[in-house]
Order: structure tokens, then sequence, then C-alpha cells
């Protein structure tokens, strides 16, 4: 019941007599704590330019007569109500009245030395209730040391008499204790803290819940992790610039908060020149990759093309291979002409051959061609010059009627030739 007579207090709401006698029996029995206690004499006391009500006081006088000790005296005593310790500069006649009353014999109750310890009890009590409590937070920050700058964290929530709370602390990982009065808040980290080599985290997303109460106990809903950021490249200005002026505005800075965001920048800014290092480089390995993947093409083109001018001019081979002025020939038959110059050409080769020469029985000369060697290279056309050597039946291989020849020859994408012409 105290926990609703409080929020309804609070709220400048009257208590009736009912829930004023509620409150004040479970006081009286002893089931609320003194944080309680003194919540709801405060509250009550503050409630209206009245404070307390008839109703109110009627309630709380008769559930406290109910748990009374009767005290019981062998004669007459005579009670004396004051009105002392109000600061009214008043004259206090009752304490006159006590002193001539007892100059006569008579035993007297003074009660407003009771109303001023219940009030200073009451006081205390509240002040007890409003005392802040130290609350201990659970802070992972893998590579944090006392060198960086320290973790700045944003409270906001509302106290034990509902008012809205909003301010800044600053702790470590080692020292993470922050003091709050009872109340429930919500705890977020604002920027990053600096390391000493200039390393940044990454915040948390949400903020870590954290309820204090009466009991003196604070709990919390998560634990604050910090994640450091793997790739100095992303970090930004901004983000530098917000971690250096949470930890400027510390007032425990003692001056790390300048070097060590200028560390920032410099980690930042060396990472960006060594990916520009990497990229450049790798880059580089490519185009030589992609340069040396195009001259192996260009090579193996090459080699087709005098392949193809040593195959297609060559009709007659010497049985010894010595090919000298005695030595004999034989010319070479179609199908064998043919299984040497077929796997050179494509599909569409045929009617673009020069002379539409077909085969070693088409010509009837006997003939070697040798020392191909590449003029030029335009586009998909290879100037080959190549050596021609006659064979006769007086001369044999006689070097005396060789003649130089050009063949361009035209290559497909599949490296197979698709023409060839007689050319300069």
């Amino acid at each position: 019941m105290i926990k609703e007579a409080i929020i309804k207090i609070v709220n400048k709401e009257d208590l009736t007599y009912d829930e004023a006698y509620a409150v004040m029996n479970e006081i009286m029995s002893g089931d609320t704590t003194p944080t309680q206690n003194a919540a709801f004499l405060a509250a009550l006391s503050t409630k209206s330019t009245r404070a307390e009500n008839i109703a109110e006081i009627s309630g709380c006088a008769a559930a406290m007569r109910e748990h009374a000790t009767a005290v019981h005296f062998d004669e007459a005593v005579l009670e004396i109500v004051g009105t002392g310790g109000d600061n009214a500069q008043s004259f206090n006649i009752s304490t006159t009245a006590a002193i001539i009353a007892a100059a006569g014999g008579v035993v007297w109750w003074k009660s407003e030395q009771d109303r001023q310890a219940a009030a200073q009890a009451a006081q205390a009590a509240w002040d007890a209730a409003h005392a802040e409590r130290s609350v201990h937070l659970t802070i992972v920050a893998p590579g944090y040391t006392s060198a960086a700058t320290r973790i700045p964290l944003e409270v906001t929530g509302t106290d034990l008499d509902g008012g809205a709370v909003t301010r800044t602390e600053y702790v470590g990982v080692d020292d993470s204790s922050i003091s709050l009065q009872q109340g429930s808040y919500e705890i977020r980290v604002t920027a990053s803290p600096i390391l000493e080599d200039g390393s940044l985290y990454s915040l948390p997303e949400g903020p870590v819940g954290v309820t204090v109460g009466d009991d003196d106990e604070a709990t919390a809903d998560g634990t604050i992790e910090l994640a450091a950021v793997d790739d100095p490249v992303s970090v930004t200005d901004e983000q530098i610039a917000a971690a250096k002026a949470a930890a400027e505005a510390d007032p425990q800075d003692d001056g790390r908060a300048e070097s060590l965001a200028q560390s920032a920048v410099a980690r930042r800014d060396d990472a960006v020149a060594a990916k520009k290092a990497a990229e450049e480089e790798k880059a580089a390995a490519e185009e030589a990759a992609r340069q040396a993947e195009a001259q192996a093409t260009q090579d193996k083109r090459q080699e087709v093309a005098k392949d193809f001018a040593f195959a297609y001019e060559t009709t007659a081979v010497s049985p010894s291979g010595s090919y000298t002025s005695t030595d004999n020939a034989v010319l070479m038959s179609d199908s064998e002409w043919f299984g040497k110059v077929e796997p050179l050409i494509g599909s569409t080769v045929g009617h673009e051959l020069e002379h539409g020469f077909m085969g070693p029985s088409d010509r009837k000369l006997m003939q070697r061609a040798h020392d191909p060697r590449i003029l030029k290279v335009d586009g998909d056309k290879y100037y080959v010059e190549y050596e021609v050597t006659t064979w006769s039946q007086n001369t044999g291989w006689s070097t005396g009627s060789d003649y130089a020849s050009v063949l361009v020859i035209t290559l497909g994408d599949d490296n197979r030739v698709i023409a060839a012409r007689y050319g300069q």
C-alpha cells in the first residue's frame, strides 16, 4: 500500500482516511523499509501548501494509537503539548506552564521533544533515501588500458521523486562505478575512447538499463561491450573529432585527448597509405600478368602462323633429313600434306588459300620451306617471311636456288588459319 500512496501523494493527490490508516498500519507493523517511510513522510509534508489534511492526520493517528504502548503512572499525569521549535519567535506558554506545574508537584509530559525527534528521524530517513548509491557497470573493451582516454557515458532516466536525470559520467574498464540515486536509468556510450596507439572502438547499438532500488542494490540488464575497429581505414574524421571532444570534456583530462587524437589521425592515414600502396602493387601485378598472358597468346599465334607457312609451303622431304645437294627427295602425298596442314586451319578456310592450292599433287613441285620469321603483325594478320629451297634431279636440294617469300596469314580467335595469301 505504501508504494501506491507515495505515487498518489507525489502527484499532489490527497489520501483518504482509510488509505492513511492502511499506510500507517504497515509502517507501525514493520512491513515497510526506512527508505519507504522517509519517502512517505517527506512527500506528505510537501504535497501542498497545507501539507497533510484532516483525513490523513486522523487515519495515521488512529493506526498509531492502535500500536501505541500504554504508559501507566501511580499518580495523575498532566500532558502539555507545546509548539516550540517553529522559529516563529513566539513566547512558549506551554513551557512556562510546565515549569509552574512541576513546581506545584504535578507530573507532566511535554510532547514537543518527541515531535522534534520524529522530525529529525524523518529527515535522516529522507536523506538516506535520496543518497546516491555506487553502481558498478560491467564493461568489456579489448585492448583498453589506463593510458587511453576514459569512456564517456550518457546517463538518462528518472530518480526517486520522478525527476528527470540527464548527465555525463566518465569511467574506465577497471574503474567502472558511478553514483546514482534510487530510480531507473539508461546508460549509453556517447563516443569511443582513444587508445594509446590511436585505435578506436565501434559503439554499442543500444543502451544498458540500470535500476537502483531502496535496498541499496543496483541491477543492470546487460554488459557494455566495445568492439575494436578492425580496419583503421574505415575510421572517419567525424569519429575522431567526436572521441576527442568527449575526452576533452572529461574533468580529469590531462591533455592526452589532443595527443591521442593526433595518433588516431596518423594511424588512419598510415593505414590509408598502406592500403593504397597495396592496391597499386596488386594492380601492377595484375597488369604484368595480363601483359604476360597477352604476350604468351601472341607468341602462340605467331608460332601457329610460322608453323602454317612451313607446312603449307613444304611439299617434299628427304628420307635422310640432310637436305644436301646430293640428297634425294620424296614428294609428299596429299594425305600426308593435309595431315600437317589441317590441324592449323579453321573450318572457313579453303577457297581463301592462295591459288586454291590444296595439295602436292596439284602443284607437282618439290620444295621445302624453312627459317620462318615474323615480319610484322597487323591485328589478326601475320606477315611471315620464310626461305624456300627447291629440289631437282640435277642439283638436289640446291641452296643456290633459294628465294624468300612472304605469306600473309589471317588467324581466327581460336588461333587457327582462316585465310592465307602471298604478299610483301
